[in-house]
């Protein structure tokens, strides 16, 4: 293998070691919840934002989706809705605290499958 070949695989195996810690490193949803309920009022709007940059990522790739394949959708928001940080906040505070097993989910994951409980797609039709 050329010096060329060796440093690319020692470069791949050197990142895919941080991309997989970084995957771990997110905040699970219970200690999310906690850390904003405990938070000073200073420190929410901290929470809120990470917690509505969240959303606002799953809302693009779900318009992607929408405009490829409309029965791929990850949840169905319903036209002219909107969230701010504190109403992500609320809703993941509520799905945590629904489904206990969430608790040690990564907190964006948990944002998802709030949002599909909260605005479900309906099922798609099925041919005749």
């Amino acid at each position: 293998m050329s010096i060329f070949g060796k440093t690319l695989v020692a470069t791949a195996v050197f990142l895919s070691c941080f991309v997989a810690d970084a995957a771990r490193a997110e905040m699970n949803a219970g200690a999310f919840v906690r850390g904003y309920e405990q938070a000073q009022s200073a420190e929410k709007p901290q929470y809120e934002a990470a917690a509505l940059s969240v959303h606002i990522g799953i809302g693009w790739a779900n318009s992607y989706l929408e405009s490829t394949n409309k029965e791929a959708q990850l949840f169905c928001q319903p036209a002219g809705a909107t969230l701010t940080g504190p109403q992500v906040m609320a809703v993941l505070r509520r799905f945590v605290q629904a489904h206990s097993e969430a608790e040690n989910e990564p907190y964006g994951m948990i944002i998802l499958f709030a949002l599909r409980e909260m605005w479900p797609c309906a099922p798609a039709a099925t041919a005749p």
